[in-house]
């Protein structure tokens, strides 16, 4: 449902900024933050009518998620850790309540996540933890 809260968030920056004569927004969405994409561009639209947008039009980019073990400089994806907790959390609905956290929260994965080469919890996101504003055209 946070989907909501971006778009409103997102658009009411743009037109704080630019003004309601926006006509495109290029927008990149890190997988991290877990949104589902035909629900935020109906958000969108809805956002923007309510906003006083008009004739605004959206491409939106989904960017992976990149880690970064700061103790042996290992990068590793958010598709890598999903395929390891599928493998080893047997417990399906354990694995539901971890992803559901990271999707409210994307920070919880340092909870929850560690170097798959070396094990340390010490890791950094690199890229895919939020929603960008990319290109905005009048």
């Amino acid at each position: 449902m946070h989907e909501w809260s971006i778009a409103y968030g997102l658009l009411a920056s743009i037109k704080d900024t630019y003004g309601t004569s926006i006509r495109y927004v290029k927008i990149r969405v890190g997988k991290l933050v877990q949104i589902d994409i035909e629900i935020f561009k109906y958000a969108l639209d809805e956002v923007a009518k309510l906003l006083g947008f008009e004739n605004i039009s959206y491409d939106i980019e989904i960017e992976d998620t990149k880690f970064r073990c700061q103790e042996c400089g290992y990068v590793w994806s958010w598709n890598d850790v999903l395929k390891s907790m599928e493998s080893s959390i047997q417990d399906k609905e354990l694995l539901k309540t971890y992803l559901e956290a990271v999707h409210l929260v994307p920070s919880t994965i340092y909870a929850y996540t560690r170097c798959p080469r070396c094990g340390s919890p010490d890791f950094e996101i690199i890229e895919g933890m939020d929603v960008k504003v990319v290109e905005v055209r009048k």
